[in-house]
């Protein structure tokens, strides 16, 4: 954008401003001192300001950049340091990484169960053609290749980096959501198919789905939420493909809300032959959910985040299940680190 172009936005952004504030003025009970948080039309005026930045081409919003063809992308955390390829992990965070892993892997072995670490990419490693040019890829490689490399060579806990599992697919079928910065259900089902196909080493009853079990339907406008939120409530939709499944099974699941306000799901299957998995994931795992469900005899899934202290040995033994996962989106990997660290043994 020229400077010349920059005033110009600037001007018509003042405008904007200065306009709807007098006539915010106007309205009988409204004060500076209510605007910011009581004001009843606060959410319309932001929503309305915001479209009117993304109409007019504005690419930088709240925690949120639109890249290429309307391709939105997330920002925050370390997300444009991971792009960019300009935050490492230090040698001792993957050492004590390496060694906790292995810990809880070596504790629950004992037990007679498995654990896995299953890492969702991010939206810009799969679609990195989208994103902006003018944001250029600094470093040499990715801190998700510095944390596998260290883990292969020195880990003995199964960790299963999906990025390469969606780089295929990805080149023919849109697996992410344009306008949200998770997987659609095609994201989710490649994502299943690889930790399904893993874990059937171990245990044999395990068989994943190839895509034909599936009908794919597509529903028009619905797309992702929590970009377009994020931007200033505004309303940006996309087709959405929708997998469901040709095969017969029955489960049920339920919902509870816990003590410290987090929410718990399990879902039962009346195939008691298959193995039981307790799941500690994030918003990622949403997309999993479905896949997973018909494969295991019980399926128990809380936030990740719960599993600081001694709360993960507390699950494990309350629900005994066969498998631990631990399931971890790749712009969130660095926060296990002190979860995992916390963990009584």
């Amino acid at each position: 954008m020229t400077d010349r172009a920059a005033r110009i936005r600037a001007v018509i952004y003042l405008v904007v401003v200065l306009g709807s504030l007098f006539s915010l003025a106007a309205v009988p009970g409204v004060t500076l001192a209510n605007l910011a948080d009581g004001f009843r039309w606060r959410k319309d005026l932001i929503r309305a300001f915001s479209s009117f930045r993304y109409a007019v081409g504005d690419r930088l919003f709240n925690d949120t950049l639109v890249g290429k063809d309307g391709w939105l992308f997330y920002t925050g955390g370390l997300s444009i340091r991971e792009y960019q390829q300009t935050d490492d992990f230090g040698q001792t965070d993957l050492k004590t990484f390496q060694k906790d892993l292995d810990q809880l892997n070596s504790a629950l072995a004992a037990q007679g169960r498995t654990l896995v670490l299953v890492i969702p990419p991010n939206k810009t490693s799969i679609y990195p053609q989208y994103m902006p040019g003018e944001i250029q890829i600094i470093g040499h490689a990715p801190r998700t290749d510095q944390f596998m490399g260290y883990m292969l060579s020195h880990s003995a806990t199964r960790i299963l980096d999906l990025r390469s599992a969606l780089l295929r697919p990805s080149a023919a079928q849109q697996t992410y959501y344009r306008t949200d910065s998770h997987w659609n259900d095609l994201g989710g089902y490649y994502g299943y198919y690889e930790i399904v196909s893993l874990l059937a080493r171990d245990y044999p009853n395990l068989n994943a789905h190839p895509l034909s079990d599936y009908t794919q339907t597509i529903l028009p406008t619905r797309g992702g939420t929590d970009l377009p939120g994020l931007m200033g409530y505004l309303s940006i939709s996309e087709d959405d493909p929708v997998l469901e499944p040709r095969f017969p099974f029955s489960t049920t699941t339920v919902t509870t809300t816990l003590a410290d306000g987090l929410q718990m799901r399990v879902t039962t299957n009346q195939r008691t032959d298959l193995p039981k998995v307790l799941v500690f994931g994030d918003s990622f795992y949403e997309a999993l959910e479905k896949f997973l469900k018909p494969d295991f005899g019980k399926v128990v899934d809380l936030p990740y985040f719960d599993a600081a202290g001694d709360s993960l040995n507390y699950w494990v033994q309350l629900e005994q299940p066969d498998i631990v996962m631990l399931e971890c989106a790749e712009r969130d990997l660095g926060n296990l680190f002190p979860l995992l660290h916390s963990i009584e043994r």
